[in-house]
């Protein structure tokens, strides 16, 4: 009876070794993005591997994690496998999904913002333009005002994991500037479309002026020349419009500033359609609290960044002959 026990227990490490080896093997696909729902066990992950062609087996996944003692240790998330052993996705699957960290820069269009996300793995390309704002108006008071994201993602910085839905990660961008938007208008009643110019207002600063006190002056005079019925003549709205693929490195020629289109602030009076980029906090702050001055025009020093004020059109026409050799 003895070597009967003896030939049972070689023939189970035997087969053990086998299967072993054999979990070990490189998965079939190259690549493939596999959410983990909360809640999944390990044989219900093992499942899902194996329909994703990530694992050739799941009852051998299943018994390794059983082996190395992390049967309860899988956590749910979203997880980017490339080849590797059983052995590998089990340590990935117990430290959880990857994190990855991306900053979303002040003055960036969506397009861009878009890119940053795709370029650091977060999202596939294109699919942030995609998503209609009026999907987002639980979370986002303007939304239901808004074409497109522009303008109402919050820059910051932020920890989103690969793979990413993008729907998930604009809301989360759009919920943190919602916050500011509430910060910043507290004490008083604004309509969505009172809101949605705001913003507008404070991309064109984002665009124009650098320094919270400039930003401030030239909030004042944009509020005082729509008052006025006097067009913005804002170069940065004009580029814009005549450079929606490629603000980054698109000159303006004077053409530009003849053609006519719904972002020429020369031509047109009144605010463009819809921002020219995501503000600052800064910049958003500034367009909530203009100050108030005797100034109608302004130009910056493309040399020092430095911005310069004037009463008259004179005044400012004379210091376009020093300042921008016009």
């Amino acid at each position: 009876m003895r070597p009967f026990i003896i030939i049972v227990f070689i023939s189970m490490v035997a087969i053990t070794v086998g299967v072993l080896a054999y979990a070990q093997a490189v998965p079939l696909h190259q690549q493939a993005s596999v959410e983990i729902q909360k809640g999944q066990g390990a044989w219900d992950i093992a499942q899902t591997l194996s329909q994703q062609h990530i694992i050739r087996s799941p009852l051998l996944f299943f018994v390794q994690t059983l082996f190395m003692g992390e049967l309860h240790n899988l956590k749910p998330g979203l997880y980017q496998f490339t080849p590797r052993s059983n052995a590998s996705l089990i340590h990935m699957l117990v430290a959880g999904p990857q994190e990855v960290l991306v900053t979303i820069v002040p003055g960036m269009r969506v397009q861009d913002i878009d890119a940053r996300l795709a370029q650091s793995g977060i999202i596939t390309s294109g699919d942030l333009v995609k998503i209609l704002p009026q999907s987002l108006r639980l979370v986002c008071s303007v939304c239901s005002r808004a074409t497109t994201l522009e303008g109402i993602l919050a820059p910051d910085t932020y920890r989103f994991y690969r793979g990413s839905n993008a729907y998930a990660v604009a809301q989360t961008m759009a919920r943190e500037f919602e916050s500011w938007l509430v910060e910043f208008s507290k004490g008083s009643i604004y309509t969505d479309a009172d809101m949605y110019k705001k913003i507008i207002i404070a991309s064109l600063l984002e665009k124009e002026v650098t320094t919270y006190h400039d930003k401030q002056l030239v909030a004042g005079i944009i509020y005082k020349r729509l008052a006025m019925g006097m067009p913005l003549q804002i170069d940065a709205s004009v580029l814009y419009g005549a450079c929606v693929r490629d603000t980054g490195s698109c000159v303006l020629t004077k053409n530009d500033f003849k053609t006519d289109g719904p972002y020429n602030t020369y031509l047109h009076k009144g605010l463009p359609p819809t921002p020219i980029a995501t503000p600052s906090r800064e910049s958003l702050q500034a367009a909530f609290n203009p100050q108030t001055s005797p100034y109608v025009y302004y130009l910056t020093d493309p040399q020092t960044k430095e911005t310069h004020f004037s009463e008259t059109f004179d005044q400012h026409d004379s210091k376009r002959g020093v300042y921008l050799n016009q």
